[in-house]
């Protein structure tokens, strides 16, 4: 016998066939590798053999902490861009403001000349 037999959830609703591939690719990116069908049975609550149940487990968890890790990383991105965005718009803004002046000082400082 392989081991102790364990119940493993993965999800209330059964996998799809396509869902149950994702998951697969998905859990092999965190190195864990469980065939899609064998997936599909798991999630439907067939018996895990083994040490199935600490893979299925720990690949849940890793993929779920790579998830929050990329969301975040997105979100700070995001901040950053906001932040340089709103420099460079204060920059645009601050040499429209310093060209109207200048055009405003030079318009007054025209010298009038009376024909003669």
């Amino acid at each position: 016998m392989a081991g102790p037999l364990h119940r493993v959830y993965v999800c209330d609703d059964p996998l799809t066939r396509g869902q149950a591939r994702r998951l697969c690719r998905r859990f092999g990116t965190v190195g864990v590798e469980i065939e899609p069908g064998r997936l599909q049975q798991i999630a439907a609550g067939a018996a895990t053999v083994g040490d199935e149940h600490i893979d299925v487990a720990f690949a849940m968890v890793a993929i779920t902490y790579a998830s929050e890790v990329h969301h975040s990383k997105l979100t700070q991105m995001r901040r950053q861009m906001n932040h340089w965005l709103l420099v460079g718009a204060m920059i645009v803004l601050s040499l429209g403001m310093l060209i109207a002046l200048a055009m405003a000082m030079l318009s007054m400082m025209q010298p009038t000349f009376t024909g003669g």
